[in-house]
């Protein structure tokens, strides 16, 4: 490579080969076009390279470039870059809308000159020199561009064989979960994104309602709804579950004497109660007062507040200012390195945490009937830390010899509060026995939210979720595990791994690693913050729990 050169502003460079000889054309701010001269064919190929303004107004100028070189061009010519544009509306997805003006001049120059070719685009001069040309995506590296490989050929060599069915791949175990993810690809990235469109889509009607708009809305709407369904099927298919109507024989029902006291009106000394049991001096929300303002200042504030819950339980909606929440990223560990590294923390106003706590009072009083013995977090009654003493005792045997031996498998729910389906969760509570008008309480708390992101203090942006629970509200914990007793949960593979005792042999240990595909872990382990180890516990086994309850004095 002897020739290396960019533009005027130093943002476009390229190299190019010792037999190939250049001509600079055009050196601009946002391309810099470039003639080639291939010795061996004796052949000439214009070449622009394209690195656009973001702002459509900046564009202009670019565009104009374009039209002058178009206009005298009879070359063969091929131009690939950054346009930081779209070809028009349907290529984007999610975030904020386009309009016409920003693109439009984009899509009328590429139709008037050129015929595209993935990313890069040339002129039909172009295709009559190559009669084959393929673009390849390559992998991003330091970049969130892809780069792209142009490979030409005069002629086509590829054969490409009809598609044939073969029987046998029928017979491999994960045929139908191939097949589902090739026909329908990642249901919850589709839905989220469905999701995305539809509230979009909902923004623009607001903004000019026309037919056409309305028309839009209902057909994103529609599109929603479709993937909504996959979704379920999906989750009724993890569970085990035939159909809905298996939850009537799998779960206790709601009867109606219970359903009454679910809606039933609070007292006010119920809401007094609630407002003196939740934490004083717990950090605020976006309104900025705490616990300990209105147990101060109850005698002067308690009948608004008191009010404010019986208009919630009389079935209006709470306005933006009561669901308002702040996020905050708390750090998982010392490194940070990718947002999996932190914890979202949901700083909600104390008027309606009281609110969820009202309504989490009511509920919690009947969940023992409804989840299953086995799961002892978040319900009246039920102690965790049974689990960590039964963890203990099952770890504590492991060294018992047995055939085949002992195994214990450690799991890990990805992201368990962030995937919660509220439609999903809206059915199966419908299918329980709830009552409407509880299912509609619920539905006014959970997706009624909005959030800010506090970054130094400082809130930033304002938008509106599409699914999970939020940590740190009252509700949220029984919602949650009501979720899981049916749904089934995805698990997070990188943080699964299984323990077995050191005399083990390790043929045994290769062959649960083949057949799990997870990682042999090392004792002691951590479950539910305390160490679990099969041989005697040491001082340093507890060193991290020291730390962690250190840190909080």
């Amino acid at each position: 490579m002897t020739y290396a050169h960019y533009n005027c502003n130093g943002k476009i460079w390229f190299f190019v080969n010792d037999n190939v000889d250049v001509e600079i054309l055009q050196d601009l701010e946002q391309q810099i076009t470039i003639k080639l001269f291939f010795q061996e064919w004796n052949k000439s190929l214009m070449v622009t390279m394209v690195y656009a303004k973001c702002d459509h107004l900046e564009r202009i100028s670019l565009w104009d470039s374009l039209y002058s070189l178009a206009d005298q061009m009879e070359l063969p010519w091929l131009v690939g870059g950054d346009f930081n544009v779209i070809m028009n509306e349907d290529e984007k997805i999610g975030g904020l809308p386009v309009f016409p003006d920003e693109y439009e001049d984009f899509a009328f120059c590429s139709d008037c000159i050129f015929k595209r070719l993935d990313r890069m685009i040339g002129n039909s001069k172009l295709q009559d020199w190559f009669a084959h040309m393929e673009v390849q995506h390559l992998s991003r590296i330091g970049s969130d561009n892809a780069p792209l490989l142009l490979t030409c050929a005069e002629s086509s060599h590829h054969i490409r064989k009809p598609f044939r069915f073969l029987k046998f791949w029928t017979e491999h175990e994960s045929f139908l979960e191939v097949v589902n993810q090739a026909t329908f690809g990642d249901i919850f990235k589709q839905l989220t994104v469905r999701e995305e469109v539809v509230r979009i889509k909902e923004q623009c009607f607001e903004e000019d309602p026309t037919p056409m708009n309305r028309m839009v809305l209902q057909q994103a709407q529609a599109t929603l709804k479709k993937y909504v369904h996959y979704e379920e099927e999906i989750w009724r298919k993890k569970s085990h579950m035939t159909s809905f109507a298996e939850v009537d024989r799998n779960t206790s029902m709601v009867d109606q004497d219970t359903n009454n006291q679910l809606v039933s009106m609070p007292t006010l000394a119920e809401v007094k109660k609630v407002v003196f049991e939740l934490s004083a001096d717990s950090a605020g929300g976006p309104d900025g007062m705490i616990g300990i303002f209105y147990q101060v200042c109850w005698d002067i504030v308690g009948a608004d507040v008191y009010n404010l819950v019986k208009a919630f339980f009389d079935g209006q909606t709470l306005t933006k200012s009561v669901t308002h929440t702040n996020l905050v990223l708390l750090p998982k560990k010392n490194n940070i390195e990718t947002f999996a590294d932190m914890r979202p923390i949901s700083l909600s106003n104390f008027i309606n945490k009281v609110i969820s706590r009202v309504v989490q009072d009511k509920l919690e009083g009947i969940l023992p009937s409804l989840i299953s013995p086995n799961q002892s977090g978040f319900v009246k009654g039920r102690c965790i830390i049974e689990n960590v003493l039964l963890t203990q005792e099952v770890v504590t045997d492991i060294r018992l010899r047995g055939k085949p031996s002992n195994v214990v498998l450690k799991l890990d729910m990805a992201k368990a509060y962030d995937r919660v389906s509220w439609s999903y969760l809206i059915r199966f509570l419908r299918k329980m026995g709830f009552e409407e008008s509880f299912i509609d309480m619920v539905w006014r708390l959970i997706p009624n939210n909005w959030y800010s992101i506090l970054l130094n203090g400082q809130a930033h942006g304002f938008f509106h979720s599409t699914r999970g629970v939020k940590k740190g509200d009252p509700l949220s914990p029984a919602l949650f595990i009501l979720f899981a007793e049916v749904s089934g949960q995805l698990i997070n593979k990188g943080k699964i791994s299984f323990h077995v005792h050191s005399k083990v042999s390790n043929g045994l240990i290769q062959q649960v690693e083949t057949i799990t595909g997870f990682k042999r872990g090392t004792f002691p382990f951590t479950y539910l913050g305390c160490p679990i180890t099969h041989s005697r516990k040491r001082k340093a086994d507890y060193n991290d729990l020291i730390k962690k309850v250190k840190n909080r004095l």
